[in-house]
């Protein structure tokens, strides 16, 4: 994370009369953690991460621009605010958006066990972020292997390696060509356990009702449905994974 993302963490626990113990308190990491992660010491998790910016009422655009409010899309390379336009051939008629944003200008960030983001495009509301996500070798989305939930839903497509991911009570194997939709509040972990980089698109939807319009943008066949747990298991929300999600 750069420095703008920490002081806008910062910034935003204070305007929140949040203090450093209570904050992370409610994401589930040590007091000392978030302190260091405020100042540059320390990375968070992917879980974290999603804690935090849920608990602040930030978006992820937020963060990784280190900006409270969007200053809209940027076209490269004088990353002016992209605006409305009528698409050739669109029989509509409506002006419909259009966003180019150049590789070398993706925002990056690096977060704690190998994993990274880079930034590709969003929605001017914060409602859709797109982006490019590495598990490096070893990488995971909690240190510890705890689950995660929160809002929203997610949609990905792996373009190279393979990333382990637990879906409640599922392990699913994805690798290059596959694609995972699911809803966000399912208590879920990634882990790529291979020795070379495992790379995807991640499509996430702030809110998961909105995610199966969005998706039928983004696939031309096949169906798409978010899994749930095997019939007969556990009931997910009294089940140690989602009361451990829950407090992480």
């Amino acid at each position: 994370m750069d420095a703008d993302a920490r002081t806008l963490l910062a910034v935003t626990r204070k305007e929140r009369g949040l203090s450093l113990r209570e904050l992370a308190s409610r994401v589930g990491i040590s007091a000392s953690q978030l302190s260091q992660i405020e100042k540059g010491r320390s990375e968070p998790s992917v879980a974290s991460l999603f804690a935090l910016v849920n608990e602040l009422g930030l978006s992820l655009d937020m963060l990784i621009t280190g900006q409270a409010e969007d200053g809209g899309q940027t076209a490269v390379p004088n990353r002016a605010k992209a605006s409305d336009a009528h698409v050739p051939g669109s029989t509509t008629g409506r002006p419909q958006r259009r966003v180019l944003k150049r590789e070398s200008d993706y925002q990056v960030l690096h977060l704690d066990s190998g994993v990274i983001w880079e930034r590709m495009v969003a929605s001017d509301d914060d409602t859709l972020e797109t982006l490019r996500v590495t598990y490096q070798p070893g990488g995971r989305s909690s240190s510890d292997g705890s689950f995660s939930r929160h809002d929203g839903a997610e949609f990905i497509h792996m373009i190279s390696g393979e990333l382990t991911v637990h879906l409640r009570f599922e392990e699913i194997r994805l690798t290059s060509g596959d694609t995972l939709f699911f809803e966000s509040s399912d208590p879920h972990y990634f882990v790529n356990d291979t020795d070379q980089p495992a790379v995807g698109i991640w499509v996430i939807f702030s809110e998961a009702g909105k995610a199966a319009a969005s998706l039928g943008s983004l696939t031309t066949q096949g169906q798409v449905t978010p899994l749930r747990h095997h019939a007969g298991s556990e009931n997910p929300a009294t089940s140690p994974i989602a009361d451990a999600a829950s407090n992480g």
